[in-house]
């Protein structure tokens, strides 16, 4: 005679099958890439010069992207102005790096980013006075280390309200120059 128990089967596979899709989908979030790290490969492997679309904060901007030790060393120097949105320095590692305005013809905001979040803000950089000695030039850095340094022109943070926190998103890659 029937005693009324069942074997739990079905329910024994389902809660088998629910446990190995979890196992499974932590193991390919383990081994998966972050977003910054994608897009941090992205533009370190960017056509140096090439134009991107980044959204920080609220802002859409159309950014210059330098990431070869030549470029990064003239940065905007020489030029009369930004030419777009601002020009995204990728640096080859995370450190306290300095920007000096050698050769600026124009007033800059410097925004400092690590892992592709606003970790400083250095607000109206002077550029220099006609017939400055480099060598009395002063040296900017952040108060953390940054792996990216995002030149704007002067009073854009401010204006885009950039603050500390906020996250540095690039959309689409442009063609250069």
């Amino acid at each position: 005679m029937f005693t009324g128990r069942r074997t739990p089967w079905p329910s024994l596979l389902l809660l088998a099958a629910v446990v190995f899709v979890g196992w499974w989908g932590l193991l390919q979030l383990r081994d998966a890439p972050t977003t910054t790290q994608q897009q941090r490969r992205e533009l370190v492997n960017t056509n140096d010069r090439q134009l991107v679309t980044a959204r920080l904060g609220d802002k859409l901007l159309s950014l210059e992207v330098v990431n070869t030790p030549p470029s990064i060393a003239q940065g905007l120097s020489g030029r009369d102005r930004i030419g777009s949105d601002g020009m995204l320095f990728v640096m080859p590692q995370a450190a306290y790096h300095q920007f000096w305005m050698i050769g600026m013809r124009f007033n800059l905001d410097m925004i400092w980013l690590l892992d592709s979040q606003v970790v400083d803000i250095t607000l109206n950089v002077p550029r220099p006075s006609l017939g400055q000695p480099p060598a009395s030039l002063p040296k900017f850095r952040p108060s953390q280390p940054a792996d990216m340094v995002l030149e704007v022109g002067e009073g854009q943070a401010a204006e885009w309200d950039i603050s500390v926190g906020d996250r540095l998103a690039v959309q689409t890659v442009r063609m250069g120059l």
